[in-house]
């Protein structure tokens, strides 16, 4: 981070955003800090993006369907 910042390279991390996330159609991955420690438990509030921790979940489930053309996504 010190690097990027003395250099004017723009890196979507922080001090306080650690997490490296690899963000593709399916998931995010997420990396860093006590993620990385299997008896640590991540802290939910800083690292998810796409979804919510379970506590706050709405009680209803979703579909979605996604539509597929020559094994590419096409439609949601």
């Amino acid at each position: 981070m010190e690097y990027a910042a003395k250099h004017n390279v723009p890196i979507p991390v922080s001090k306080e955003k650690i997490y490296s996330q690899d963000r593709n159609l399916w998931h995010i991955s997420h990396e860093g800090a006590e993620i990385e420690h299997p008896d640590k438990e991540p802290n939910w509030a800083k690292c998810l993006t796409m979804t919510v921790p379970p506590d706050k979940a709405p009680n209803e489930s979703e579909v979605v369907e996604v539509g597929f053309d020559a094994g590419v996504p096409v439609v949601v």
